[in-house]
């Protein structure tokens, strides 16, 4: 996972666990938003990522970029892996 992708997950995992509680995701539903991602309601985006881990949001933006044009989020990724 990139850099980019581990401080974007940790804005909204305040007690560092890797998960995601309640309050978490919804808050990195509405910064993927506020980025101008354009996604269906947060349920859904919960149901593609399959979970609210580390890993269920790498797994899901790593599909959600290889499948749209490079956006800067996405070309950050790719860049610098950790």
């Amino acid at each position: 996972a990139s850099y980019t992708m581990v401080a974007f997950f940790l804005n909204y995992d305040e007690r560092r666990a890797g998960v995601l509680d309640d309050e978490g995701f919804a808050g990195l539903y509405q910064g993927l938003l506020d980025a101008g991602y354009q996604l269906a309601g947060p349920e859904a985006l919960l149901a593609e990522m399959g979970g609210t881990s580390f890993r269920d949001f790498v797994g899901w933006f790593e599909g959600l970029c290889a499948a749209a044009d490079v956006d800067e989020l996405c070309a950050a990724a790719d860049v610098v892996d950790i």
